[in-house]
C-alpha cells in the first residue's frame, strides 16, 4: 500500500486528492486495486486484462482453434493447397483450376504466387486473377505477380468445389511455370 507522503500526484481530481491527503493522511491505493472488503468477482472485473497475443499478427498466424475466429461447432485445422500450371509464350490462359478436397470446406487466407521461366532469373513477365468456387473474380482486373499476400476478409470455398486461375504470359518467346500456394485452413464439422 502507498501512502499520501509518497505519491505524486497527476490528473483529473488531483487537487481534491491532495486535500484529502494532506487533510487525513489517507492511505491511497494504485488505481484498479479494491478494499479487500470488496468481493472477489468486484475486484476481477476491476483489474485491467492482459492480453498475451500479439494485436499486431493477421488472425490466420494465431492459433486457429481461437473462439473469437473459429465458429461454434468447428474446427479448423492448417491446409494449403499448391496448384502449379506451365503456360506457352504469348498466350492468356483463362480457367485453370484446382479441386479441394471432399472433407472439409476451405478457408482462404493467404495467396502466394510466383511465375518463372526455368534458367532465366527474375525473366517471368505477366499477371494472374483468381477466381472462387462460384467464377467470381477477387479482383477487379488482372494482377502482377507481385501482388500477393493476406486477404481480409477471409475467403469461405465448400470442400469438393474448384478454385480459378487466369493468367496471362506477356513473354514473346518462352513459356513460363507458374505455383500459386492457397494458404488458409480446412473447417471440419465437430459431432
Amino acid at each position: 500500500m502507498l501512502t499520501g507522503d509518497s505519491v505524486l500526484l497527476r490528473g483529473p481530481g488531483v487537487a481534491a486528492r491532495r486535500n484529502n491527503v494532506e487533510n487525513s493522511k489517507a492511505t491511497l491505493r494504485p488505481s484498479g486495486v479494491l478494499p479487500s472488503s470488496t468481493n472477489k468477482a468486484a475486484a476481477a472485473i476491476a483489474l485491467p486484462t492482459i492480453l498475451t497475443t500479439n494485436p499486431l499478427a493477421p488472425r490466420w498466424r494465431m492459433d486457429s482453434s481461437n473462439p473469437e475466429e473459429t465458429p461454434d461447432g468447428y474446427r479448423d485445422q492448417f491446409f494449403q493447397y499448391s496448384m502449379n500450371f506451365t503456360i506457352a509464350a504469348n498466350i492468356f490462359a483463362q480457367g485453370l483450376f484446382i479441386i479441394l478436397d471432399r472433407d472439409a470446406d476451405f478457408i482462404l487466407r493467404q495467396i502466394e504466387a510466383q511465375a518463372y521461366i526455368p534458367g532465366i532469373p527474375n525473366g517471368a513477365n505477366g499477371a494472374y486473377r483468381i477466381r472462387d468456387s462460384f467464377g467470381n473474380p477477387l479482383s477487379d482486373d488482372l494482377v502482377l505477380q507481385e501482388v500477393q499476400g493476406p486477404m481480409f476478409p477471409d475467403l469461405w470455398l465448400p470442400g469438393g468445389s474448384r478454385v480459378f486461375l487466369d493468367y496471362d504470359n506477356t513473354q514473346q518467346a518462352f513459356s513460363q511455370q507458374i505455383a500459386v500456394i492457397l494458404r488458409g485452413c480446412k473447417r471440419y464439422k465437430v459431432r
